[in-house]
């Protein structure tokens, strides 16, 4: 009975471990992802463009995916007689899968060393 009960307090104490997990790291896992796909997709002229990416902590716990170039915002929707490339939009619709992957990773190496 008593061997039971150690085992049941090991639980308990892994599973308290678990509200330590770094749930941001993991995002920044999937934010890096999701960096790297929309690089590939990024029209390429000077490379100021695709260079401009970074992924950044967030103060609500999550993280954004930015792009510093002024002119970013217009070459991802469009402007005038200029269609979107959707270097971002299109990096979600086609790796998605690979994006939470990474998160799920990140994750469960955190698990492990619980």
């Amino acid at each position: 009975m008593s061997e039971a009960i150690k085992g049941l307090n090991d639980l308990i104490k892994k599973f308290e471990k678990l509200k330590d997990l770094d749930f941001q790291k993991a995002l920044m896992a999937g934010g890096y992802e999701l960096m790297r796909y929309s690089m590939d997709n990024t029209p390429v002229i000077t490379g100021n463009l695709q260079g401009s990416f970074s992924v950044e902590k967030n103060d609500k716990g999550g993280v954004d995916l930015v792009n510093s170039a002024n002119y970013s915002h217009a070459v991802e929707f469009g402007h005038g007689t200029v269609p979107p490339k959707g270097m971002v939009r299109k990096a979600i619709d086609e790796h998605q899968n690979d994006i939470l992957q990474a998160v799920k990773n990140e994750l469960e190496k955190q698990i492990k060393e619980v």
